[in-house]
């Protein structure tokens, strides 16, 4: 089972390591263009309103490799993320170009009408795009995950890297343009060149993307009961998992507005920003382990705990890599050697780095019981989880703000934020723990004869990705 789950996990895992070395390497280059900490806190920023908006359109692999069996299936679930990405393709563009953008930015955020604010408005214009590039990209990946071409994706992933540090790497070197437009095009740009990529790879081998979906019921080799599956129905399974990436995009701007109305603001929110950037490199591995218990879990087999050995083993060991690296010189070495921060900057990063320490471990056991919740269609608890976390933050940072006389002169504020932030995820991974082992019985051996087992998501990703 080990040899399987690895040989499933491994390539699916370098995707989002290839994703979140980006913006560690888009911090990097910021922090040696010109005015990097307002460069920094503004994408921070700008960049994270614009995960908040583009939510939605983060589930669209989720949702594929779960309800596409046919050509039909396709069809649906096509029309049904089509129209979300359209609409908040309009959200997004009425926020960047009516007067709306100076309230978002200037009130909400916290920003003031400072540099900051000003720099963060303009590079959102350039992220209207996002929720299109998103929507492509995501659906191919998943279209590439059911028909077994796992490695496909990091490999597409991979050549997003490569373009990035051209990118970067001639900034830094000519300052052809702001950080902020640096930024922003390797993001948005990247997004975009994967989905063209992944769509021509996809379809080179069977004429396009529709007719590469004849081969996903062929792989599974079961009959699709596509009679079943209407726009409702998709509906229905896709409106809760929004609420898992639109819940958790919340948290961010959170944290950083709170962090805004603190002193030193800019360098507060640009250390914690790269801090997490950092520590979502060495956690991200983790995000996609849910698909391995979508790819595996078994009602009543004994092999259920093995997965959720395999995935507290991935955390674990991430989190002790991550650890390791705050509680040594090699730290601050990282931070000023290869981050290009400055000293002041480098210490209350390797300071909120040490907190978010914990975060790859918390997140492994959370994505299994995701997993086993997606399996048995229970998507509404995950979107319980994520309101869970958000209000624990929301908590955190309220609390923070209270007790500031209590820390301050102790505690880098950016710390003070990462603690908030691994406090929300672990509320969470409680609570959809606890929620998956109260409707499965023991997650690991689940009773037999339980309603809602679903027909998709275990199974198709088991006979297609599964095998690759």
């Amino acid at each position: 089972m080990y040899r399987k789950l690895i040989s499933f996990f491994a390539p699916l895992s370098l995707m989002p390591i290839f994703m979140f070395a980006t913006h560690t390497m888009t911090d990097a280059a910021l922090a040696r263009l010109p005015a990097p900490e307002v460069m920094l806190a503004a994408f921070a920023v700008a960049k994270s309103l614009s995960h908040v908006l583009i939510a939605p359109t983060l589930v669209h692999r989720q949702v594929t490799v779960a309800m596409v069996e046919s050509q039909a299936s396709y069809r649906i679930v096509r029309d049904v993320l089509r129209v979300l990405s359209g609409l908040v393709f309009l959200v997004m563009v009425i926020i960047a170009f009516t007067p709306i953008s100076d309230w978002v930015f200037g009130r909400v955020m916290g920003l003031g009408s400072g540099p900051v604010s000003g720099v963060a408005r303009n590079g959102f214009r350039f992220m209207v795009v996002l929720p299109l590039f998103s929507y492509v990209r995501n659906a191919r990946q998943g279209i590439a995950i059911r028909l077994g071409r796992t490695r496909l994706v990091p490999a597409v992933t991979a050549i997003r890297v490569l373009a990035a540090i051209a990118v970067l790497a001639t900034a830094v070197r000519t300052e052809f343009a702001s950080g902020m437009a640096v930024a922003t095009l390797v993001w948005v740009g990247g997004m975009g060149l994967e989905g063209i990529i992944l769509s021509v790879l996809i379809a080179l081998p069977h004429g396009s993307c529709y007719r590469a979906t004849r081969q996903i019921a062929r792989r599974s080799g079961t009959a699709a009961d596509d009679a079943l599956l209407t726009h409702a129905v998709v509906s229905r399974f896709y409106l809760p998992l929004i609420a898992m990436p639109a819940l958790g995009m919340l948290i961010l701007p959170s944290i950083n507005a709170n962090l805004a109305r603190l002193p030193s603001a800019e360098t507060t929110i640009a250390s914690f920003a790269v801090a997490h950037g950092l520590a979502m490199l060495f956690a991200s591995p983790t995000l996609l382990l849910y698909q391995a218990v979508l790819a595996f879990y078994r009602r009543g087999s004994a092999e259920n705990r093995r997965i959720l050995e395999f995935c507290l083993v991935v955390g674990g060991g991430l989190s002790g890599t991550l650890l390791l690296l705050t509680v040594t010189p090699l730290g601050g070495w990282f931070a000023v050697a290869v981050m290009g921060l400055s000293p002041g900057l480098a210490g209350r990063m390797v300071a909120a780095l040490g907190v978010f320490a914990l975060m790859p471990l918390v997140s492994a056991w959370r994505d299994y019981s995701w997993g086993v919740l997606m399996h048995h269609r229970r998507s509404n608890v995950i979107g319980l989880g994520r309101a869970c976390n958000l209000a624990a933050v929301w908590l955190g940072m309220a609390l923070a703000v209270i007790l500031r006389p209590v820390w301050a002169g102790v505690l880098p504020a950016a710390a003070v934020g990462a603690a908030a932030f691994v406090a929300g995820e672990a509320v969470e991974a409680l609570v959809v723990a606890h929620r998956a082992r109260k409707c499965c019985g023991d997650m690991t051996d689940p009773p037999a004869g339980m309603p809602g087992t679903p027909t998709v998501a275990a199974g198709s990703a088991g006979t297609g990705a599964g095998r690759s």
